[in-house]
Order: structure tokens, then sequence, then C-alpha cells
């Protein structure tokens, strides 16, 4: 078994976001009950993989990125074992609601997508 339980693979960084590229290994503890004779990836894997891109971006950036409010999520497809996926992650920090918006997808299959309402700090 994996100590980590997703491994991401790379971090591509953008001015305005980043994507998060992942793999769920086929031993993943995520699959563990969930559900049998037909696993598939909880939606808070998904969401912790999100998160995951936009604190690699916050780092990145110098800032501290804290979410505050998750929207208008929607999970469109479902992942199973030995799934890759990318969660890309673009931000607007400029103005009175600094927000992100996320879609992550796996091959040409948009799997989820979503916005983050967001707090920023300057480190």
């Amino acid at each position: 078994m994996h100590e980590t339980w997703i491994i991401p693979e790379k971090f591509v960084y953008h001015d305005n976001g980043t994507e998060g590229h992942f793999l769920v290994p086929d031993d993943s503890p995520w699959f563990s009950g969930h559900f049998p004779g037909m696993p598939i990836l909880p939606a808070i894997g998904m969401m912790g993989m999100v998160r995951d891109t936009l604190a690699r971006f916050a780092a990145h950036a110098g800032v501290r990125l804290t979410i505050r409010e998750i929207k208008r999520v929607r999970f469109r497809q479902m992942l199973g074992p030995g799934s890759r996926f990318s969660a890309l992650v673009t931000l607007n920090l400029g103005d009175d609601s600094p927000h992100a918006s996320f879609h992550c997808v796996s091959g040409n299959t948009r799997v989820c997508d979503g916005m983050l309402i967001v707090d920023k700090t300057v480190l």
C-alpha cells in the first residue's frame, strides 16, 4: 500500500493559476469500502486534490489562500482505481471577492467543476 493516498505527478504554474496532475493508485485506501465490487474515488478525494493544487499555486506565488466557501460543484464522472487526471485551477484575486474556478479532467472527459471563494494573505 502507498504511504500517500494520491500521488501528484507534477504541477504546472501559469500567471493566474496552476494544473495539478495526479495518479490514484489501484491500491489506494480511498477505494476501501467505497464501494465493494465497484470502487470509485469519493468526491472528497477529488476535492482534496483541487485543494492541493490551489495550495501549490499559493506557495509558488508567495500568498496564503484560505478556502472560505465551495460553490456550484458538479461531479460529472466517476473515477476508479488507476485513474490519472488533472485539476486545473484559475484564480481571480484582484477584486473584492477573490475566487478560484476549477475543473478536473481525465483524458478528454470533464470529471468535475466548481468555484472556491478564498481569502488572500500576502506572505
